[in-house]
């Protein structure tokens, strides 16, 4: 029966089943916002991993080509490291308008990242830096006169070893060989922190003296008075190791043997050598080794410049040398560097 006022409406729907209607729409509309911004989630997650490991990968060969020019290519640019700086200082021995306070030059292959050992030649009289360092025709100061250059710069680099070669002007065109400011106390130190600042951009920022793993004092003729000023004092004492006399010794053999042997028998030995032509360094070099052989049993040796082999090792050595007096350093320097011991360049600088 049908009853009166009833509407069909179609079969009913079972048990449990809710019907859909406005609301079941926007969670269907919610359900795909969500999925949608999941996947726009993971899209930009994927993006973003994908340029971690691009930059990952940049560094990484960056890093690589970094390595190859610190391990390959700077050691290729330091082998051919060679260089001379001349210049002025605030503490020079003496001060002349025009010429350098001093010269420092370093040789071919020299490498600044190994100890530093320093050569200091002192010239005598009537002395300039610049004829002293340079070949050829050679002005002290600019405009002025020429003089023969005497080579020393090259003679240093025939040693083959890793030094810097310092040449400070001392008394310029006189016959004075004093020390100058030299003969103040400390004031060597002030002079070769000076120069140690200087060379920064070849050495590197921060040297000091204590950066110096050897001193060696190499004094021709007169010059024998600024190496005895520098030992009494220069506050550099420790780091002498070297004292080289090139037909130097006029005066001065006990404070130079007593200087040699207060080295004997320590962790930090000292070598004097002497080379003497004619003349008064011939008498006083023999009355040194005299002396010397009294004192330093076994650890003296005489004989001729040419076989300086034999004074390696040894405390004294008084050497005869050829060629004059004036020729002395050029002939004999690179030899005595080598037979000091003092560290090799790397294979292949030209010896």
């Amino acid at each position: 029966a049908v009853c009166v006022g009833a509407t069909t409406t179609g079969p009913a729907a079972p048990w449990g089943e809710r019907r859909r209607g406005p609301a079941s729409s926007v969670v269907r509309g919610a359900r795909l916002g969500a999925s949608a911004l999941a996947a726009v989630f993971l899209f930009a997650a994927g993006v973003l991993r994908a340029a971690v490991f691009f930059l990952a990968a940049v560094f990484f060969l960056a890093a690589v080509f970094l390595l190859a020019a610190v391990f390959v290519l700077a050691p290729a640019v330091r082998a051919e490291a060679q260089w001379t700086r001349r210049f002025d200082v605030a503490h020079p021995a003496f001060h002349h308008d025009g010429a350098p306070d001093v010269i420092v030059h370093a040789p071919p292959r020299f490498d600044a990242a190994r100890p530093l050992h320093l050569v200091v030649f002192l010239h005598g009289y009537s002395g300039c830096a610049s004829v002293v360092a340079g070949e050829g025709e050679v002005a002290c100061v600019p405009g002025g006169a020429t003089h023969s250059g005497w080579g020393l710069l090259a003679a240093h680099d025939a040693a083959g070893t890793n030094t810097l070669l310092v040449i400070p002007q001392l008394a310029l065109w006189t016959r004075d060989g004093g020390p100058g400011a030299f003969s103040r106390p400390g004031h060597v130190r002030r002079f070769l922190e000076d120069v140690l600042r200087a060379l920064a951009p070849e050495l590197g920022p921060g040297r000091t003296i204590e950066d110096v793993a050897a001193l060696s004092l190499v004094a021709h003729s007169a010059g024998f008075e600024t190496a005895a000023a520098v030992l009494r004092a220069g506050d550099v004492e420790p780091f002498v190791r070297h004292v080289v006399l090139f037909d130097a010794l006029y005066a001065g053999g006990p404070s130079f043997l007593a200087w040699a042997a207060a080295g004997d028998g320590t962790t930090a030995p000292r070598t004097l050598l002497s080379f003497y032509t004619t003349g008064r360094p011939a008498e006083q070099s023999r009355a040194l080794a005299q002396s010397a052989a009294r004192r330093l049993r076994g650890q003296v040796r005489e004989g001729e410049a040419d076989g300086l082999e034999s004074t390696v090792g040894v405390t004294v050595g008084v050497l005869h040398a050829r060629g004059g007096h004036g020729r002395v350093p050029m002939r004999y320097l690179a030899p005595t560097l080598r037979a000091l011991g003092l560290p090799e360049r790397s294979a292949g600088a030209p010896r």
